[in-house]
């Protein structure tokens, strides 16, 4: 419970934040507000791609409550790999967004770098019960988007390493 009130805060202050009114999902996001994490990972491809960035980067500058949430409740784990599971299979492994000034940032490398960074910080907290919880919940479903698309297995191969 306490992994979905962290999601939907960062996907639903992203969005609301940074969504223009004038975007045409806007009316879709405020009719879902009440489960804004799974108007997020339906409706991931018509999201703007900088939106999308945005939400993963929100998440991956806050992975320490991530972590504390899945410490007191390891079973919180499958919840938040089938979350980045549904958003892996629906980005595009190539996608670029400007970012500042700054040259394009990747949003899968993005996405794989955050579920790889609170993996290794749950490893390195107990790494026995990571390991068994990935296994038992969460491998299969990436598995199954790597088994699917070579772009994508390449970037998230190293999921595989973080967890186990």
């Amino acid at each position: 419970m306490l992994l979905d009130s962290v999601l939907t805060d960062i996907v639903g202050q992203v969005l609301a934040n940074k969504m223009s009114k004038s975007d045409p999902e806007y009316k879709n996001f405020k009719e879902s507000y009440d489960r804004v994490t799974s108007y997020f990972t339906d409706r991931f491809q018509h999201i703007a791609d900088e939106l999308v960035y945005d939400v993963f980067q929100e998440m991956n500058d806050r992975q320490s409550e991530f972590v504390n949430v899945l410490q007191r409740n390891m079973l919180d784990l499958c919840d938040l790999v089938r979350f980045f599971a549904k958003c892996f299979k629906r980005a595009n492994p190539v996608t670029t967004v400007q970012t500042g000034g700054e040259q394009g940032k990747n949003t899968f490398n993005l996405m794989v770098e955050t579920l790889s960074q609170i993996a290794n910080k749950l490893l390195n907290s107990d790494p026995l019960q990571t390991e068994v919880f990935f296994l038992e919940y969460g491998a299969d479903e990436l598995l199954e988007i790597m088994c699917e698309n070579t772009f994508k297995r390449n970037e998230m191969s190293v999921l595989l390493y973080c967890f186990i």
